[in-house]
């Protein structure tokens, strides 16, 4: 967790989990929860209130973001979008308001007039449902599709109040406070270019932004590939180990490739064994997109077509690789 003293703010997803649709407020919250960047001071809860108890929920801090399910009939199932509280078309709509006593516009009122400290920051996130009063643990396909852009939305409206912020970690890596990758971001680079809108949004919740230090090592040949990553700035350098085997003095490093900014590297994630086949250093202060292979084995198993597309694509660069490769070999051959 990245500590930060700019801001307290409460993240809520409001709803049942139990009412199909209307559960989509907890299952971004709880995905929220699962992303270890957020910062310290950032809580994430789930709740089930509205009204004055939703106010109560509120005192102490100094921004709010509510993620909601509602029910206009005047949008697509699925369709997104986000408001500051006063902005809201209808103040008594989805959970924003309670059966019981008012809604929260009237209740933050009633609690100022007590000399309740309530944030004047609120945004509410709102997701277009349909099936809302049924039993159910599981939110219909448009309203599951709206999930990834939530979770970017949320990210980008934390990251007005909480910068990037450089940290060494393991003298090596430094990592961004509330690191944001975009969609956008990764159309720009050839690699993501034939991905789906849906892809595209998918791969960027998934995404780490890393810097590395001048002679850092990314990743080393022969362990597990945990991880490809892209690089954004700066460049690296691959080296494959050779050693005599009963000379292990004789261990050397040699060049077999680089990489220049828009080009990935550590492509063994998805080629048996999974293995690095060579070890990647930073010749000089870089900055990368990381990709976990846990999480992309994630993706892979609800859109098997991402595979595909990713093979297709890790093929080219193999191929890019090897071609240099060869060229080197000819160069020491000609010696």
């Amino acid at each position: 967790m990245v500590e930060n003293n700019l801001v307290k703010t409460l993240v809520v997803g409001l709803g049942n989990p139990i009412l199909g649709d209307d559960g989509v407020g907890w299952q971004i919250a709880i995905e929220l929860q699962n992303i270890p960047s957020i910062p310290s001071d950032v809580t994430v809860e789930c709740m089930a209130i509205g009204g004055i108890s939703l106010m109560e929920s509120l005192i102490g801090y100094d921004r709010a973001i509510i993620i909601d399910a509602i029910v206009t009939h005047k949008a697509p199932i699925g369709s997104v979008e986000y408001f500051k509280l006063g902005e809201l078309p209808n103040p008594s709509s989805g959970h924003m308001s309670s059966a019981h006593d008012t809604s929260l516009q009237d209740a933050l009122q009633i609690g100022r007039e007590l000399g309740a400290y309530l944030p004047n920051d609120i945004t509410v996130v709102t997701i277009e449902s349909q099936k809302v009063y049924d039993f159910s643990e599981t939110l219909t396909p448009p309203v599951a599709k709206a999930v990834p852009e939530v979770l970017i939305i949320i990210k980008q409206l934390l990251l007005e109040y909480y910068p990037a912020e450089s940290q060494q970690l393991d003298g090596q890596s430094i990592k961004g406070g509330l690191s944001m990758i975009t969609p956008e971001l990764l159309r720009r680079y050839p690699f993501f270019g034939t991905l789906s809108d849906a892809q595209l949004k998918a791969m960027a919740m998934i995404a780490e932004e890393e810097v590395y230090e001048k002679g850092a090592v990314i990743c080393e040949e022969g362990k597990p590939a945990n991880a490809f990553y892209l690089l954004i700035e700066g460049g690296v350098s691959l080296y494959f180990k050779s050693e005599e085997e009963f000379h292990p003095k004789s261990r050397k490093d040699f060049l077999v490739g680089e990489i220049g900014p828009g080009e990935i590297f550590a492509i063994s994630v998805l080629v048996e064994p999974y293995i690095y086949t060579a070890t990647v250093k930073a010749e000089c202060n870089s900055r990368v997109v990381k990709f976990n292979t846990a999480d992309i084995n994630g993706l892979i198993e609800k859109d098997p077509r991402l595979y595909c597309v990713l093979m297709r694509e890790i093929a080219k660069a193999a191929m890019e690789r090897l071609s240099f490769a060869r060229v080197q070999l000819a160069a020491a051959w000609a010696k």
